[in-house]
């Protein structure tokens, strides 16, 4: 662990990671919180997420793009008629829309290996209960 606190090149060992990942699947399972998925990662001196398998709908920072038709390098159209129409009008290769629809994610709660196990099986107790991120 560096000096500014734990980093995402502050690595564990596998044996580490076996260990920790049992630990919090004892946790879990010991006090029946529900998770459909459990995934460790050295990263960050050792890393536990737990997936729910909720949805969660979040808002962007900024205006994504998405493809709505495009011309392929043989001629041939992609996409609704009615985005193809306005393609050829424009006659343009590519036709873009912006927007600011919500991201959807899967709910998941990470756990760290390098804080103090108590403090983190009472947030993740509590979390899991409670049903919030």
């Amino acid at each position: 662990m560096s000096k500014y606190g734990i980093r995402h090149s502050d690595k564990c060992s596998s044996s580490e990671l076996k260990e920790f990942r049992e630990k919090v699947k004892n946790f879990i399972d010991k006090n029946n919180l529900p998770y459909k998925k459990i995934r460790s990662f050295n990263c960050f001196g050792g890393q536990v997420c737990i997936y729910t398998g909720e949805k969660l709908e979040r808002m962007p920072l900024k205006l994504r793009r998405r493809l709505l038709a495009y011309r392929e390098s043989y001629g041939k159209y992609v996409g609704k008629p009615e985005h193809i129409a306005e393609l050829k009008k424009r006659g343009a290769d590519e036709l873009w829309e912006r927007h600011n629809e919500p991201i959807i994610e899967v709910q998941k709660y990470s756990v760290y290996r390098a804080d103090n196990w108590e403090e983190e099986s009472d947030y993740l107790k509590e979390k899991m209960e409670k049903n919030e991120i």
